[in-house]
């Protein structure tokens, strides 16, 4: 086991959220609000500007108490009413008039996506049941036409939790577990595992897997930008990240994609501890109405749903906080007994 699974719980949540803020970098390059001596900084923002982020918790936070009260229903919409959930988005919300239309609308169907990734890390030790509760998710938020893009992702997650240790070959296997996919979903990913294994440029991948407006709007493309970027270097979260953020604008989905593949893949200590220390310089609200910082919260909430997970339905801070670094939890089949070496003793096997 290479991390346990609150780390990559914790790093999932770390690398959403960071890969948001990453993804604003560019529209704040020449803010004053913008650290330019530090190499590698993120933005200084403000909760208000990270709606995918705030969607994120929101959805959740909305899984953590849907499963505490066994309500079954594990699914959340961009538009359902819940706690720090903003209003519709619509496609002219983003602010930029340099964004394409087809980029912007895809902000809508990047919610969706959103809302679905904390089902990702709750049900990734049963593929099929992972593939319904994606499934409803998606069609709760009305965008069932992203089903196909959504068992991707989800595929992804869980051979990143099953530990696959050899990422140049993720992608033919999420393929090969999706056994039928539509023809131009097969072929963008076929196209980003040829570009990863002739180690072909940035700028080059991107003019391939986005020759013209048309091929830019299909939902598969900021997916298959963010495997390229992550699975281009998969042990650097902060590469992966900064790779992602030079991609295109608007695309604030393929910096979150982006972020969590590596977060999940590096666990929470392979996120630098730099970025990290900004996060907890950002205060919003967490549990219970109480202030603390985008860190702190990301943190708690991947606690609080790996004991969910884990079968605990009473979170009380003294019971859950801290306890897991005394317990070593993974996916199923990652942990394994060592077989046991033969003992010998003046040349002679022993018992």
């Amino acid at each position: 086991m290479q991390y346990s699974l609150l780390s990559r719980f914790q790093g999932f949540l770390l690398g959403g959220v960071l890969g948001e803020t990453v993804a604003l970098r560019w529209s704040n390059a020449h803010s004053p609000a913008m650290d330019n001596n530090q190499e590698g900084a993120i933005p200084r923002l403000t909760p208000s500007s990270l709606p995918l982020s705030d969607l994120l918790y929101a959805s959740t936070k909305r899984l953590i108490q849907s499963q505490m009260v066994n309500q079954g229903n594990a699914s959340i919409s961009p538009n359902s009413p819940s706690e720090g959930v903003t209003a519709r988005v619509s496609p002219g919300s983003t602010g930029s008039a340099s964004i394409p239309l087809a980029q912007q609308v895809w902000g809508l169907q990047a919610r969706a996506i959103v809302c679905c990734l904390p089902l990702l890390l709750f049900f990734h030790e049963n593929s099929a049941q992972l593939q319904q509760q994606v499934r409803q998710s998606l069609t709760h938020s009305m965008a069932p036409e992203l089903e196909t893009e959504g068992r991707v992702i989800a595929e992804t997650v869980v051979c990143i939790f099953q530990e696959h240790r050899q990422p140049l070959t993720l992608i033919p296997t999420v393929l090969r577990r999706l056994k039928s996919v539509a023809p131009a979903i097969a072929s963008a990913l076929n196209q980003t595992q040829e570009l990863l294994a002739n180690r072909v440029g940035l700028e080059a991948a991107v003019t391939v897997l986005t020759p013209n407006a048309a091929n830019a709007s299909k939902p598969i493309i900021p997916i298959a930008l963010a495997l390229y970027c992550w699975l281009s270097t998969p042990e650097c979260f902060a590469l992966s990240l900064l790779r992602a953020q030079q991609i295109a604008k608007g695309w604030a989905l393929t910096s979150v994609l982006t972020g969590v593949f590596a977060g999940a893949y590096n666990g929470q200590l392979g996120v630098p501890l730099a970025w990290q220390r900004q996060l907890q310089g950002i205060a919003v609200e967490g549990q219970n109405g109480q202030l603390c910082s985008l860190r702190t919260r990301a943190m708690n909430l991947a606690e609080d749903l790996l004991a969910v997970w884990s079968g605990c339905y009473q979170l009380q801070p003294e019971t859950v906080r801290g306890r897991w670094a005394q317990a070593a939890i993974a996916a199923p089949d990652v942990i394994r007994t060592i077989p046991r070496l033969p003992f010998y003793c003046g040349g002679k096997k022993q018992p």
